[in-house]
């Protein structure tokens, strides 16, 4: 869905704002869509400026921790998940997530922070999914609920991405998600 905008050189996200209304109108985008904004923070930027994040290899493997050569998590991500607790049910065509939480251990020196969780799906959905924010202490360990209503047939997999206040501090991918 959001696989072709650019990332907002701010908070990485691809959510862009589309249409701006006000006073009870509509102000179209210029045509060229020179200028973008970010849904998340509303920080403006230039083709120019988004470009800045995709030279030099896959964004997706930089940005996730990984190293693109060896699809191994890097070694500089603090947070790892040591257990996943995952209860789907059926229900139509797509399943409910009755429950959804990641225990994460900090590994690092220092506290870490975990703000947000960001889903990138197989099938290109990408979306952030609130947590309750917590700071893990070294060698500590949290549980994070992660907030989401429904997995669509297709979505047989998810990488979860964790961000705190300085970028991403760990990734994750899970596999058979029923």
């Amino acid at each position: 869905m959001f696989r072709h905008a650019p990332r907002c050189p701010d908070c990485g996200s691809r959510f862009l704002v589309r249409k701006i209304r006000m006073a009870g109108g509509h102000v179209p985008p210029p045509s060229d869509l020179t200028v973008y904004r970010c849904y998340r923070c509303f920080a403006k930027f230039t083709e120019e400026e988004a470009a800045g994040l995709d030279d030099g290899g896959d964004e997706t493997d930089r940005d996730r921790g990984t190293d693109g050569a060896a699809g191994d998590p890097a070694a500089t991500d603090p947070v790892r998940v040591v257990d996943v607790d995952l209860a789907v049910s059926p229900a139509g065509g797509k399943r409910a997530v009755d429950r959804f939480a990641l225990t994460l251990r900090n590994d690092g020196a220092e506290p870490v922070r975990v703000s947000r969780a960001e889903l990138s799906f197989p099938d290109g959905e990408e979306s952030v999914a609130s947590v309750d924010p917590v700071v893990l202490a070294p060698d500590e360990t949290a549980t994070v609920a992660v907030a989401r209503d429904w997995l669509y047939p297709e979505q047989d997999a998810v990488t979860v991405r964790f961000v705190g206040d300085g970028g991403a501090v760990g990734s994750v991918r899970l596999t058979d998600l029923d």
